[in-house]
């Protein structure tokens, strides 16, 4: 079994419904050249980023169901979280990987990762709602995101969720610029940047399911 079909597997333990998980498991498997294409595209350049990818798609897929996300948007979520980074495609393995402070200009081509990400994924027939889900999941709740600087339900649903998933997993993953910190630190902090840079509601409900999680280790 691969490390991607391990993750699924992980998410269909979690989830109760049986119906929930079939279809889950039918939307994972269905072949999408397109998808398939541009997510190869994304490991031949950082394995890492792969990595961080699959391990964000557990929580991401959870707090959806947890939110009551339909079967069809738990899969458009599953689709967008895998591509959210798939930007960074575009930048520079010397700048991506920097283990030092980046300079302003660096930190620039680093941001442009959401809107190239956005353009890569719409050139795909179909993927319109995943595209603006990648180019939107480091915007804030309170509008200092960027690259449009939306706030609060003018971000979409998917990538407010993606956006603090993607957080707890840089904070409790060893990054070149710092390493890991304890989950009950990472949730705290988490939870001290609600209605500022998460939606209140994504927090809530992430909260949730990772002391779900927690206590089942």
């Amino acid at each position: 079994m691969t490390e991607e079909n391990e993750s699924v597997y992980s998410i269909m333990r979690e989830t109760s419904d049986y119906s929930v998980r079939k279809k889950l498991l039918d939307c994972n498997i269905r072949s999408y050249e397109s998808i398939d294409s541009l997510l190869k595209l994304l490991e031949s350049q950082n394995t890492e980023t792969m990595e961080h990818t699959i391990r964000m798609r557990d929580n991401a897929i959870l707090v959806g169901s947890h939110m009551g996300m339909s079967i069809s948007r738990l899969c458009e979520l599953d689709l967008a979280t895998r591509l959210h980074d798939i930007g960074k495609i575009t930048v520079p393995e010397d700048i991506l990987l920097k283990p030092s402070r980046l300079t302003y200009e660096e930190f620039q081509i680093i941001k442009s990762h959401s809107e190239n990400g956005y353009k890569i994924v719409l050139a795909s027939e179909g993927l319109e709602n995943i595209a603006e889900a990648v180019r939107g999941h480091h915007e804030k709740w309170d509008g200092s995101g960027y690259p449009l600087s939306l706030r609060k339900n003018e971000i979409p649903e998917m990538s407010r969720i993606i956006c603090v998933v993607d957080a707890f997993d840089a904070m409790t993953n060893d990054r070149p610029y710092h390493s890991a910190v304890e989950i009950k630190d990472a949730l705290n902090e988490i939870v001290g940047c609600s209605g500022s840079h998460f939606d209140p509601d994504v927090v809530e409900a992430f909260v949730k399911v990772m002391e779900k999680k927690m206590h089942f280790i």
